[in-house]
């Protein structure tokens, strides 16, 4: 792959970009706010947290696969690749899938206790 092409993977990501609209960034916590909403749907109204370990998990495995991708394109496209960019990027994805999966163990946790 040459400097001037892209990979089917950037192409597909250049496509969604411009016919949602929104920054690349904003998919990321876009990811993570939609695996958060499905967590809170399967809770079912109850104190659980199993399904928000199950969307930090989801939410870890999306981040990495998309961000195992931009790497080899980085590497292809850059010679290098952008570690603190891909970094970001996962942080951004498990973010509220992560703190939702916090303040359920911590509420679990006090409920426990009293």
């Amino acid at each position: 792959m040459t400097e001037m092409q892209s990979s089917a993977w950037q192409t597909a990501k250049i496509w969604v970009q411009s016919h949602v609209g929104l920054e690349r960034d904003t998919f990321h916590v876009l990811i993570g706010l939609v695996l958060l909403g499905m967590a809170l749907v399967a809770s079912h109204g109850r104190l659980r947290l199993a399904p928000f370990v199950w969307a930090l998990g989801v939410a870890a495995m999306l981040g990495c696969g998309m961000e195992v991708l931009d790497l080899r394109d980085d590497l292809a496209t850059l010679g290098a690749p952008r570690w603190r960019v891909s970094a970001l990027d996962l942080a951004r994805t498990v973010l509220f899938p992560a703190l939702g999966a916090i303040v359920v163990a911590v509420l679990l946790r006090r409920r426990g206790a009293e």
